[in-house]
C-alpha cells in the first residue's frame, strides 16, 4: 500500500523479497532508522526514499529471498549464480 510518499511495510516486503518481520525485526534492533518510518494507527510506514536502505540492510542480514522485483532490480529479473564446486578431486 502506497500512501503520499510512503509504503507500508509489507509493501516494501514484497518490493524486496523478504518478510515484514524481518524488517520490524530490523527497525526493532535500530539496524533501520525507526524516526524516518512513522506509525500510523497500526501501520509502520517506510518513505520511498528509503526503500533502497531497507533493501541493503535486509540483504546484509540475509533474508532476502533470490526472486526479488524492486527499485534495485527494476526489470524483476533472477540474478543467479553457479553452484560452487564443493567436490575437490
Amino acid at each position: 500500500m502506497t500512501v503520499d510518499g510512503y509504503l507500508s511495510v509489507g509493501a516494501v516486503a514484497d518490493q524486496i523479497g523478504c518478510r515484514p518481520r524481518d524488517i520490524s525485526r530490523a527497525l526493532y534492533d535500530r539496524a533501520l532508522r525507526h524516526d524516518l518510518c512513522p506509525v500510523e494507527g497500526n501501520k509502520r510506514w517506510i518513505p520511498l526514499t528509503y526503500v533502497d536502505e531497507v533493501a541493503r540492510v535486509m540483504r546484509r542480514r540475509g533474508v532476502v529471498r533470490s526472486l526479488t522485483t524492486n527499485s534495485l532490480n527494476p526489470a524483476g529479473t533472477v540474478a543467479t549464480q553457479a553452484p560452487e564446486n564443493t567436490t575437490h578431486g
